[in-house]
């Protein structure tokens, strides 16, 4: 059951003195997820390992854009895509490994 007598408490006075619709908020009962779940979460975290990876070739399509706009790898906004684009990948990396 989830319980709101502390937030409701300090808006209202509490659920005695509350209308019928903040009482019935008070009292609704949540579905717990079973503990053989993890299908759930399974799409989101395949689909977010190709959109970090999309993300990283994105990131260092403008550090060669930026690189080959004069100033070549050391400007700092070069790095800092390039820096972008090593966490992304870094981080899709980790996905695939371990999803």
């Amino acid at each position: 059951m989830f319980g709101c007598r502390g937030l409701v408490t300090g808006l209202v006075g509490g659920p005695a003195e509350a209308g019928p619709a903040v009482r019935k908020a008070c009292t609704l009962t949540f579905p717990r997820v079973p503990p053989g779940a993890s299908w759930a979460i399974l799409p989101t975290v395949m689909l977010t390992k190709y959109i970090l990876a999309g993300l990283a070739a994105a990131f260092f399509v403008f550090a060669a854009g930026r690189a080959a706009g004069g100033r070549g790898w050391v400007h700092p906004q070069v790095r800092a895509w390039l820096l972008l684009a090593a966490i992304f990948t870094g981080v899709s990396a980790w996905l695939f490994y371990n999803g």
